[in-house]
């Protein structure tokens, strides 16, 4: 969920959304940002997405997963993929992108000196597009955006690969 400004903007539009992070700060700031309780109570990870007691195959209509697999170290990003599909309803919705550049690295976390942060880097949006595919989604648009300013506003060129996808309906 990040901050909370695209769980603000569907929960404008009627959805109801559930707030996923890593971060317990990004979870704690979404909250305040939407200024009421929303679900989860604890915060989750994209590990809890495998889990089957947490949530039911075809239980979303929409995943809106932006600038998370920028996190995912490109081994585990299948069966990531793999789960989102699991979960989705027949016919749902994945938004999903990926960060484009030629290099992968460790970073220093938002918050806190000590937490190191994995950004996974794809040199173009031919390995996404593929691994999309091969979980069963339906790629309808990629759009490849510019980023010229990171979400604290600071100056810098992000590239990313926005893939608009959905599950195919043949799934049972």
């Amino acid at each position: 969920c990040g901050p909370g400004q695209y769980a603000k903007l569907l929960m404008s539009h009627g959805f109801s959304v559930e707030l996923l992070d890593a971060s317990k700060q990004m979870l704690e700031k979404a909250r305040a940002l939407l200024q009421e309780d929303v679900a989860p109570p604890e915060p989750r990870t994209l590990a809890d997405l495998a889990n089957q007691r947490l949530y039911e195959a075809h239980y979303f209509d929409l995943i809106f997963a932006c600038a998370i697999m920028v996190h995912v170290p490109r081994a585990e990003v299948p069966g990531v993929l793999k789960s989102m599909y699991r979960i989705l309803r027949p016919g749902g919705a994945l938004f999903v992108n990926f960060k484009i550049g030629d290099h992968t690295l460790l970073g220093v976390g938002m918050e806190n000196e000590n937490d190191e942060r994995y950004f996974e880097y794809y040199r173009d949006h031919s390995v996404p597009w593929i691994m999309l595919e091969e979980s069963g989604f339906a790629i309808h648009e990629l759009t490849l955006r510019w980023n010229r300013k990171t979400m604290y506003r600071d100056p810098k060129r992000i590239h990313w690969a926005n893939f608009y996808c959905t599950k195919q309906t043949t799934d049972s």
